[in-house]
């Protein structure tokens, strides 16, 4: 009893010390069992349709022919795969930096896709900035950001699979086969961390922190912007003549008939069309080295691509004259020109010859487009125009009913849109 009351102080002490132990170890153990189902991924894996793809929860600017390196926290080498293409997902935000250096800032329209040498294709980036859809040309873009999906050539399964997995997006000449504590950090991406502090931000950058209903957010959310009435088709006819065939029947010698080529003169300081002699049951075509005094038609086999007609029969008949009563000789031709599903007559009477080709002319009425105009024929069934990023298509060119149907497609609009003329 007199040793508890002399060392009462000092135990007391040291069974303090004893519970602030206990109480810091019990801590220690807690913060790890913690920090072990706190797990923080900022990319994972995607296998789709035999396409490795990589999926990034933050902003990034990798381009396709770049590379991504990769690996395990235990090796010293890395090893790296290609980046195929790069995908932007519709309703994404992304920053465009254009060629003259303004920045646009917006969402996506529609998904975006960029494949090596996508800056020389003729497709657009369609973003919603403020209240208005802009499109902004591939080849007019120097760099763009956002959160991307990766298309890759190879990662092995185990490599996807290793939880400690290390990936690298720093892009250089040549990647050094260092370890990776001698990376610079701002270069090394990892599946995990065990930092409770984890954040989007690198050391140094100043966060900017928004409070949003109560709730700490590094992005405002997209406000409802109102749609804008929608945009009308953009074009419309205007005409639609009949389109002279570039052949006339002139003259025959027997049973042999000469037409002359109104698409081509005898030479370059003559009026007068080039005279072809024709023989029936032959195909012809262009003669693209003509000289002057040469025929600009020249016989060709079955198969040549480049074949234009056949004469499938030709008769000399005589003809009365309905006001004098005269007879006179008319030389008769069966043209069967392949640009028609049918043959039809050419004949020495006359001056102009329609086969049934038929010129359309349309009158363009978007914005910066107006008064412009594009002409189609009615052979060009299928045949595709582009006009400010829109594209338009013709489905269908029906001479019997005489209409035509053309659809629209515009990158901002998931649909396409159809319209028909009558003429």
């Amino acid at each position: 009893m007199q040793f508890l009351t002399k060392y009462y102080d000092k135990l007391l002490l040291i069974l303090g010390i004893l519970f602030l132990a206990l109480c810091f170890m019990f801590s220690l153990s807690s913060t790890d069992k913690s920090a072990n189902t706190q797990i923080f991924s900022s990319f994972n894996f995607k296998v789709l349709d035999d396409s490795l793809l990589l999926l990034q929860n933050e902003d990034n600017k990798l381009l396709p022919g770049e590379f991504i390196f990769f690996k395990d926290p235990n090796e010293i080498l890395w090893s790296k795969t290609k980046i195929k293409s790069v995908s932007y997902q519709r309703n994404s935000l992304v920053n465009i930096i254009l060629n003259d250096g303004t920045l646009k800032s917006g969402t996506l329209k529609q998904k975006a896709v960029l494949t090596e040498d996508w800056n020389k294709t003729p497709n657009n980036f369609a973003i919603r900035v403020n209240r208005t859809t802009e499109l902004i040309p591939f080849s007019k873009v120097h760099q763009i950001s956002g959160k991307q999906e990766l298309n890759l050539e190879s990662i092995p399964a185990s490599v996807i699979d290793n939880p400690d997995l290390e990936l690298s997006f720093y892009q250089k000449a040549t990647f050094p086969d260092i370890s990776s504590d001698e990376q610079p950090t701002i270069s090394k991406w990892t599946r995990k961390t065990n930092d409770l502090n984890t954040s989007s931000y690198d050391l140094f950058t100043p966060p900017v922190i928004y409070v949003h209903e109560g709730r700490l957010t590094t992005r405002l959310p997209d406000k409802e912007l109102e749609e804008l009435p929608e945009e009308p088709f953009g074009i419309s006819l205007k005409s639609a003549t009949r389109k002279s065939y570039p052949f006339r029947l002139s003259s025959w010698i027997g049973n042999t008939p000469y037409f002359e080529d109104l698409t081509s003169q005898e030479s370059s300081t003559s009026d007068r069309p080039v005279r072809n002699r024709i023989k029936t049951n032959q195909f012809y075509k262009k003669n693209l080295d003509r000289k002057p005094g040469q025929p600009s038609l020249i016989e060709c086999t079955p198969e040549d691509p480049d074949k234009l007609f056949i004469i499938e029969h030709f008769v000399v008949q005589q003809h009365k004259n309905p006001q004098t009563g005269g007879l006179r000789p008319v030389g008769r031709a069966m043209v069967r020109d392949l640009k028609f599903d049918d043959p039809f007559e050419i004949n020495s009477l006359m001056k102009e010859v329609f086969a049934g080709e038929i010129i359309f002319d349309f009158e363009i009425s978007l914005p910066g487009y107006s008064g412009q105009s594009l002409s189609f024929t009615s052979n060009d069934n299928g045949k595709i125009f582009v006009v400010g990023g829109r594209e338009y298509k013709i489905i269908e060119i029906n001479l019997t009913s005489k209409f035509i149907k053309v659809t629209k497609q515009d990158p901002r609009l998931a649909n396409l849109v159809e319209e028909s003329f009558v003429y």
